[in-house]
């Protein structure tokens, strides 16, 4: 962790408002935004959210993530309003890592 290993993993283009990182890292993270519960599509080009492998441990329905943002440099987690992890159904992106 540090304070700018967000901006290493997006990618250099399609970030709002010169959001942009360097992608010095090869990850090239773009800024898909979410899909509430609701359905409804969100924070294209500002932001981005990767689903983590991790349940919340008294709430099996939910689980914690990860968060780009186009305005902070840093990777995020959570946010207060979900404090126990968000709801599996939120459509989140997924980065599949070959062994």
């Amino acid at each position: 962790r540090g304070s700018h290993e967000g901006t290493k993993m997006k990618a250099t283009h399609g970030w709002d408002s010169c959001g942009n990182g360097i992608n010095s890292s090869g990850f090239g993270a773009l800024p898909a935004g979410i899909r509430s519960s609701n359905g409804l599509f969100y924070d294209l080009g500002l932001s981005t959210h990767y689903w983590s492998t991790t349940e919340y441990v008294k709430i099996t329905t939910h689980a914690f993530n990860r968060q780009l943002d186009y305005n902070q440099p840093y990777i995020g987690w959570f946010q207060a309003s979900h404090y126990y992890g968000y709801p599996k159904d939120f459509g989140f992106s997924v980065r599949c890592v070959k062994d």
